[in-house]
C-alpha cells in the first residue's frame, strides 16, 4: 500500500510540474508536450491511487499523498519523492537484486536517504 501511495505521489508531482511548465511556456510545441506528460502522469497517479485503495488505503491517505505532491517546489522535492517510492518498492519487492543500489554491503538502505539529503546541498563553487 505504501509503495502505491509513494508512486502516486511521484506521478502527481510530475503532473503538477509538467502542467505548470506547459502553462508558462510560449512555445506551442513545448506546451502540448507538457500537457501530454501531465495527462499521462495524472493517469499513473490515478491508477496507483486505485491500487493503494484496493490494498487498504483510505480516502484521506490517498488525498494526502496526492495533494502534498502537487505542492512540489522543484527537482529536489521530486527526487525525494522518487527515493521514497523506490525505498518502499525495495521493501516490498521480492527482486532484491534490483534494489541493491540503495544498500551498502551490509544490506543497510539508509544510504538512499543520505543521497536524498546530499541533493539538497548547494554545490561547492570553485
Amino acid at each position: 500500500m505504501q509503495a502505491a501511495l509513494s508512486v502516486a505521489s511521484v506521478a502527481a508531482a510530475i503532473a503538477a510540474v509538467a502542467a505548470a511548465t506547459a502553462a508558462s511556456t510560449t512555445n506551442e510545441a513545448e506546451s502540448k508536450t507538457g500537457l501530454a506528460v501531465a495527462s499521462a502522469a495524472t493517469l499513473v497517479a490515478a491508477q496507483c491511487a486505485d491500487v493503494a485503495k484496493s490494498m487498504g488505503a483510505d480516502h484521506n491517505q490517498v488525498a494526502s499523498a496526492v495533494t502534498s505532491a502537487a505542492k512540489v517546489q522543484g527537482a529536489t522535492d521530486i527526487l525525494n519523492l522518487t527515493v521514497a517510492a523506490a525505498m518502499w518498492h525495495c521493501k516490498t519487492s521480492r527482486q532484491t537484486h534490483e534494489c541493491s543500489i540503495f544498500q551498502d554491503k551490509n544490506g543497510d538502505s539508509s544510504g538512499a536517504h543520505r543521497y536524498s539529503s546530499m541533493v539538497r546541498k548547494k554545490p561547492v563553487s570553485r
